[in-house]
């Protein structure tokens, strides 16, 4: 009898280590995703509120400039701004459909064209920035100018944590 109970804990033993083993493997593929989840998405937000931020100021650059060629160039940078913050609102949807997407199958089918949509984003970037020069190099005004500056740091910056963005499998 003591040998038919002592079987039975060696199964019943042998079954809760593969269940914490099983339960610790999920957890940490959710964990990983999670974590990725945790680095990307607020630094995108960030991004996105330094770009509204960028339409604002150069909005108020416009209107004090009405009339001008510093008017123009600031419409200008306002839509570069508006445009990135567009896109990454688009990358954050393509992450969130590909972390809903559960068939492995269908992620690896996806995570290639995500990828590769979110690296044109990344890419486009550079001639956006050759925008930004040519305005900052015809500009009179110091704000547009110191503004436009930063602008374009936080669009090269912008680049970088885009082309970092790996998905998980």
């Amino acid at each position: 009898m003591a040998e038919l109970t002592e079987n039975r804990w060696s199964k019943w033993n042998s079954i809760f280590i593969i269940f914490v083993f099983l339960l610790t493997a999920v957890c940490s593929t959710t964990y990983s995703q999670q974590s990725q989840e945790r680095t990307v998405r607020p630094t995108l937000l960030v991004k996105t509120r330094q770009l509204n931020n960028y339409e604002h100021d150069f909005l108020s650059f416009a209107n004090a400039n009405k009339g001008t060629d510093e008017f123009q160039t600031a419409i200008d940078f306002i839509n570069i701004a508006s445009k990135y913050e567009d896109r990454i609102s688009a990358v954050l949807d393509l992450i969130d459909v590909y972390d809903e997407v559960t068939c492995k199958p269908d992620r690896s089918r996806i995570k290639g064209i995500i990828e590769t949509k979110i690296r044109k984003y990344a890419d486009g970037i550079d001639d956006d920035v050759e925008l930004l020069n040519l305005g900052l190099g015809i500009t009179k005004s110091p704000g547009i100018a110191a503004t436009g500056t930063r602008f374009k740091e936080d669009l090269r910056n912008l680049k970088t944590v885009l082309h970092a963005i790996e998905l998980k499998p």
